[in-house]
């Protein structure tokens, strides 16, 4: 997997998944997924042959890459959100588009993220419709979404079996701590998954933010004093920032564990992957 390394002190292939060296997003996969390789350049072309020099891989995965020049891709894909699918969006600041439209022509299918289970039919079929008559895109897929809960030090060992489907009915106040691009898409989710009567309160920092002891510090000593009955929830993306803190600890700390998922009918999507990687075999 190529990153550009946004924020990363230390770049070339990633040893450790310490976000302090190589990133959240980098560490995170390198924690997840171990056995998977990690690399980190802000010119792609100088990491591909890296990869190829060292590993010799039989796919590469690269993020961000429909406006690198350098780089073709075998299988691009563009990813959209559901609800706010690129056709209807603007380029920034009118939107937060950073391309023209007409660019999604490069790309061998459209994936739509976030898409309610089950589907509104009607609005998936346009969504069809629009992508191939008006961008000549013939594929299009739906992923939809899950959301788990798993205490830190469970996420830590990844005993994913201990993961739960919402949060203990016990819980009085949840502090939603995340420093990600989408803080308020997290927060409904969480609000998705809380007991009726639970309290949120927002702690919203900026995207790839950095946690320190004394920021930690401050915010355990906030929970506390909110009293026993008070968590603290953050995403994944925070978890692998905050897991070596000792001082969380003292405290209960969930994390959401989020997935796509095909669509029940959607099957072509794994085969038009498996379809890829076997043609390049």
């Amino acid at each position: 997997v190529v990153f550009r390394g946004y924020r990363s002190r230390k770049k070339g292939i990633v040893e450790s998944a310490d976000p302090f060296l190589w990133g959240d997003e980098p560490a995170l996969i390198k924690f997840l997924y171990p056995d998977v390789q990690v690399v980190i350049h802000p010119d792609r072309f100088t990491a591909t042959r890296t990869i190829m020099n060292t590993f010799s891989p039989d796919i590469i995965i690269y993020d961000d890459v429909f406006q690198y020049l350098r780089i073709k891709t075998h299988l691009p894909l563009l990813v959209t959100e559901f609800k706010n699918p690129f056709f209807n969006n603007s380029l920034f600041p009118l939107g937060t588009l950073r391309d023209i439209k007409e660019q999604c022509r490069e790309a061998r299918a459209v994936v739509f993220t976030y898409t309610p289970d089950p589907p509104p039919i009607p609005l998936l079929n346009n969504y069809k419709k629009i992508i191939e008559e008006k961008y000549g895109i013939k594929q299009s897929f739906f992923l939809s979404h899950t959301s788990k809960i798993l205490k830190i030090e469970d996420w830590v060992n990844k005993e994913w079996q201990k993961a739960l489907s919402a949060f203990p009915p016990d819980i009085e106040e949840l502090v939603v701590c995340c420093g990600i691009a989408n803080p308020h898409r997290f927060f409904v989710e969480v609000a998705g998954l809380s007991p009726p009567v639970c309290r949120l309160t927002p702690l919203f920092h900026r995207d790839h933010t950095t946690y320190t002891s004394r920021k930690i510090s401050q915010l355990v000593k906030r929970i506390i004093g909110k009293g026993s009955r008070t968590a603290l929830c953050i995403t994944e993306k925070d978890a692998i920032k905050m897991m070596n803190f000792d001082a969380l600890r003292e405290i209960t700390v969930y994390v959401v564990v989020s997935r796509f998922a095909t669509m029940k009918d959607d099957n072509p999507f794994p085969s038009l992957v498996i379809t890829a990687i076997n043609n390049k075999l």
